[in-house]
């Protein structure tokens, strides 16, 4: 067989080799890794692998932006819930000699206050009123004792897993007004700087909470002491 004949036979074998090839009768095995040819190498990056690679870095960037996407709405909602109002209204008992000659009387509380969630600590600052009825009916006229207070509150029971109520301390300072009736003279109001301290019990209901709260008032300069025993709402 001369040199041309030889070089016919290979040229038809590889062709029918190329040809069995490309009809999916014949599969040859892949290259090993780094010697498939750069048009391979190219589709391999940018074809099969790139995207699904992409897919990857682009769920770890949604998961790790979540938590900053929604750190202001839940910013809101605690800031929100951190602040209340209260009413409350109740019996006044006065003390002291104050109370030689002041029969109980009612007392009238609004306010509103901050207790973040996180901390035993909180704070309220209230507007109070009271009055009272002289003994004996003297003249029909009545002492009052109103003010604003600021006040921080101090939580020795906090609600857990087993209880849902709060056992508190309270206490602070104000400004009061107090008036107290002469039978002869008109005597006028005055105005002092007073402190008050005492505890109460505050319960959840559906939508807001309830408290019974009890506190010693003392109005410097004066002999104004009296003790509210008031109900009251938080919402």
């Amino acid at each position: 067989m001369n040199p041309s004949q030889k070089y016919n036979i290979l040229v038809i074998q590889d062709n029918k080799s190329r040809d069995l090839t490309h009809n999916g009768n014949l599969t040859s095995a892949p290259p090993r890794p780094g010697t498939e040819p750069a048009a391979h190498r190219a589709t391999f990056l940018h074809g099969d692998y790139m995207p699904s690679k992409l897919r990857a870095w682009s769920l770890t960037a949604i998961l790790a932006a979540a938590p900053f996407a929604l750190a202001p709405t839940s910013a809101l909602a605690q800031s929100s819930s951190d602040l209340h109002f209260n009413l409350a209204a109740g019996l006044t008992e006065p003390v002291s000699d104050f109370g030689r000659f002041y029969n109980a009387g009612y007392n009238l509380i609004v306010g509103i206050g901050i207790n973040p969630p996180a901390s035993p600590l909180g704070f309220r600052a209230e507007g109070i009123y009271n009055e009272f009825d002289q003994k004996g009916g003297g003249g029909g006229d009545k002492a009052n004792a109103g003010g604003v207070t600021v006040n921080a509150v101090y939580d020795l029971l906090r609600p857990n897993a087993v209880q849902s109520n709060t056992l508190y301390l309270i206490g602070g300072i104000g400004y009061y007004s107090s008036k107290e009736p002469d039978q002869f003279f008109n005597v006028p109001s005055q105005s002092n700087v007073g402190y008050n301290i005492g505890g109460g019990f505050k319960f959840p209901l559906s939508g807001f909470s309830a408290y019974v709260e009890a506190r010693y008032h003392s109005v410097s300069n004066t002999d104004v002491r009296f003790v509210p025993i008031s109900f009251g709402l938080i919402f």
